[in-house]
């Protein structure tokens, strides 16, 4: 093997092992900065992040009302549609460091189409979580909940994090249709569907 392939290849090794380090200690630097901004933040309040109402459903189709609301109970997004399938679900990224539980509403969607509605994009502006945050709320607190909820969206696929974030899945069609609920989040993390 020549001198430059020799280069080439340690180079090569450098890099990707430079790569790898890099990456480990980004996500080990955001891990310890989450759990110390969740140490803070100690047991959040309830919430009641979303309303829904299921208000028909035909063979292979079911269509819905869905809501979602900040923490001051105003509506941020609303979302009415027909799904291809039977039932309905949402799922949420469930984070968890101690007495902190976040419980954030990734997407909506139905048995038959899996992609359904991304919902994020719905809550998270301006560096600000909205079902979380209120707006005028100490700064603090909002970078504190911002970064648990940036943890949650970019390590959710990690599993050595599986500890401390998961998915849960929520079936929306398991409450009568034509009746409007709410989904409740307790403040230690329990995810209910009750009537509103």
């Amino acid at each position: 093997m020549n001198s430059f392939v020799k280069t080439v290849l340690i180079f090569a090794a450098f890099l990707f092992i430079s790569i790898l380090l890099g990456a480990g200690f980004a996500y080990g630097y955001q891990f310890f900065s989450c759990k110390a901004a969740a140490e803070d933040l100690g047991q959040l309040p309830a919430i009641k992040p979303a309303r829904y109402l299921v208000y028909g459903s035909s063979p292979g189709t079911v269509s819905c009302h869905f809501s979602l609301y900040d923490r001051n109970a105003r509506e941020i997004a609303s979302i009415e549609r027909s799904w291809n399938g039977g039932a309905l679900y949402v799922d949420f990224a469930t984070v968890r460091f101690g007495k902190t539980v976040l419980q954030l509403p990734l997407r909506l969607y139905s048995d038959y189409s899996e992609e359904g509605v991304q919902l994020k994009r719905y809550y998270m502006h301006h560096d600000i979580c909205t079902i979380y945050s209120i707006f005028g709320e100490d700064p603090e607190e909002i970078k504190k909940i911002h970064r648990l909820c940036t943890f949650a969206f970019s390590a959710s696929k990690l599993p050595f994090y599986k500890k401390y974030i998961n998915i849960r899945t929520v079936r929306l069609t398991s409450v009568p249709m034509g009746r409007i609920s709410a989904i409740y989040i307790s403040s230690d993390g329990n995810i209910m569907l009750l009537p509103d």
